[in-house]
């Protein structure tokens, strides 16, 4: 059944992001071709960073802000040890190694971009830049689901990973099927492709640190019963 094009990308507001000229929306005109175009892909993209970077970066700073007032009213609520959850050093290695994938795509959007002749586009660098900022807060975030041993938070990070890892599989799908051959030797592809297994990696890792969460509440009802 056929659509008109989506709201959201119609009109000349919406041509800086995908550096389309002035009237000349003529792929947007359908369901069809907003589907199948890479910048209505990037754009869905885009979504998931910019809301979890607002969000991990409120949460993070607001159970830091009430953990420092409850400590000063009790010192005996501070340990110098630090709780780690299942995964800890596998995932700042992973943490480290996302971001670099992430400044690559970044790079690798940014010199496409300045191939291409006509206006930019800057879906094809924006959402590799949100997600590489949103990448660094969830560092800060999972560091302060540590800190103050907040597990819960957790389940904000599985939503995050699997929102990014949906909208990435998406763009690939997109942009393979703009392509006529496909193969590693393709910067875009390779990079997409660590993408998704860093995304895959870290859903493994948060379901993880949930399933030791609810065997702990289950092996404490046992002992209670």
């Amino acid at each position: 059944m056929k659509m008109s094009a989506i709201i959201v990308l119609d009109g000349n507001k919406w041509n800086w992001i995908c550096g389309t000229p002035d009237g000349n929306n003529s792929s947007l005109s359908d369901w069809e071709s907003v589907r199948n175009d890479s910048c209505f892909a990037n754009f869905l993209l885009l979504i998931p960073h910019v809301l979890f970077f607002f969000l991990f970066i409120l949460i993070a700073v607001i159970v830091s802000i009430r953990k420092s007032l409850r400590g000063r009213t009790t010192s005996s609520s501070s340990s110098p040890i630090l709780f780690r959850y299942p995964g800890h050093v596998q995932r700042w290695i992973l943490n480290v190694l996302y971001l670099v994938v992430l400044l690559v795509s970044l790079g690798e959007g940014v010199l496409s971009d300045h191939k291409i002749e006509g206006p930019t586009q800057p879906h094809l660098y924006v959402p590799q830049a949100c997600a590489l900022l949103t990448g660094i807060s969830t560092t800060f975030y999972y560091h302060v689901m540590e800190t103050h041993k907040k597990s819960k938070m957790v389940y904000a990070l599985l939503l995050y990973w699997v929102l990014a890892m949906t909208g990435e599989a998406y763009r690939m799908t997109t942009w393979v099927e703009s392509m006529s051959k496909i193969d590693l030797t393709v910067i875009r592809f390779d990079v997409i492709a660590l993408v998704l297994l860093a995304y895959a990696l870290y859903i493994y890792l948060e379901i993880v640190i949930i399933a030791k969460k609810v065997s702990l509440n289950c092996l404490l009802v046992v002992l209670l019963a």
